[in-house]
């Protein structure tokens, strides 16, 4: 029987983002075990990543004292950074990282503009990106530079032979579509568009698992 030729899945990630490092072991996983074609792009998340403002005077925590809806409100912020910090426990010690390592915050720009540069030499980029995650975070190397980004395709075994002279158009390209993806409202990492809808967050996996199985029976909530 002829295996079904399927639609190609997209799918972008923010090389600095905790999140994408985390979905890329079970994406990985499903679009194997299924034969799904993919196109990796880069994405800038930063802004999904800003953290709530927290009073930081006097003055702010003596309105909280006074207003019971305020009380409220810290009690619930309070709990959410519990919950927060506790779920950023579990997601390092699944990757094997410190909690200090899940932290880092990083420019990703050039490793971005490193995926786009796989893509225009038509090569498979899942070991690219797996090592910039690993760089960024488990081993903490710095990411920012050109020359770091030399450094990752070498270790990867990856020409950099043209690379100095793509870096302009890579910078443009990234450009436009980040501009592109804010257009559509995508803005956070791992982000997955298939057959024009638009999935963002690694908890849309098992839903897309079910489109890839033809949408038969009850879709997961």
């Amino acid at each position: 029987m002829n295996t079904p030729v399927r639609e190609q899945l997209t799918i972008h990630l923010d090389l600095s983002s905790l999140d994408g490092f985390l979905c890329l072991e079970p994406t990985l996983r499903l679009i194997d075990e299924l034969e799904i074609p993919v196109m990796w792009l880069p994405i800038s998340s930063g802004l999904d990543r800003v953290s709530s403002k927290q009073p930081e005077n006097s003055l702010e925590r003596l309105l909280i004292m006074d207003d019971p809806l305020a009380q409220y409100k810290a009690r619930r912020a309070k709990a959410r950074r519990g919950f927060e910090q506790r779920e950023h426990a579990r997601n390092c010690h699944r990757l094997g990282i410190t909690l200090a390592q899940g932290y880092r915050d990083f420019d990703a720009t050039f490793a971005h503009i490193g995926l786009l540069y796989m893509n225009q030499l038509n090569i498979d980029p899942r070991d690219y990106i797996s090592g910039a995650y690993r760089a960024g975070f488990a081993q903490g190397k710095n990411l920012e530079t050109v020359e770091a980004l030399n450094e990752l395709l070498q270790v990867l075994g990856i020409t950099t032979t043209g690379l100095d002279h793509y870096l302009d158009t890579g910078k443009t390209q990234f450009k436009v579509l980040t501009e592109a993806l804010l257009e559509q409202g995508v803005f956070s990492s791992p982000a997955y568009l298939y057959q024009g809808q638009t999935y963002q967050g690694r908890q849309h996996l098992p839903l897309l698992r079910w489109h890839f199985g033809g949408s038969r029976g009850t879709p997961p909530v």
